[in-house]
Parts: C-alpha cells; sequence; structure tokens
C-alpha cells in the first residue's frame, strides 16, 4: 500500500505562487495548479502499466476539502 498526497491545488491562485506567474487570473492559476495532479496520476498509471502492475493495482482517489481559497464564483 502507498499512501500519495499531493497540494498542488492549494493556494493561493495568484502570481504570488511560482507556478502561476504567467497565468491571467485567478481562475487560469487554479486550473494550472489542478492540471499538475493530472499530470501525476497519468504518469502514475503509465508507469504501472510499464511495469506490468496496473492489473494487480487499485486506485483509490478522493479529495480532502474543497478550494478553500477559490476566489472567484461558479458563473466565472
Amino acid at each position: 500500500m502507498s499512501y500519495i498526497i499531493t497540494i498542488s491545488a492549494h493556494g493561493p491562485y495568484n502570481k504570488t505562487n511560482s507556478e502561476c506567474e504567467n497565468s491571467n487570473n485567478n481562475k487560469d492559476c487554479y486550473i494550472k495548479l489542478v492540471k499538475r495532479t493530472d499530470i501525476f496520476l497519468e504518469h502514475l498509471m503509465n508507469r504501472l502499466d510499464e511495469d506490468d502492475l496496473m492489473k494487480d493495482t487499485v486506485l483509490i482517489l478522493y479529495t480532502d476539502h474543497q478550494a478553500y481559497n477559490y476566489p472567484f464564483s461558479n458563473s466565472e
């Protein structure tokens, strides 16, 4: 068993976060940070497949909370 935690989508969602220096706004920054987790999962699944471990692996994914620093409405 392995427990992996990511913090990539935690705030701040502005240019003070080094990952978001080229983001146009808070929403772009948030999407960019969430994408890091997507890329990580892609790499993990590819590696499990390459090592022929995917057939014997169960991935359980869950979130621990909402984006508390999410400063924009759902309509944006």
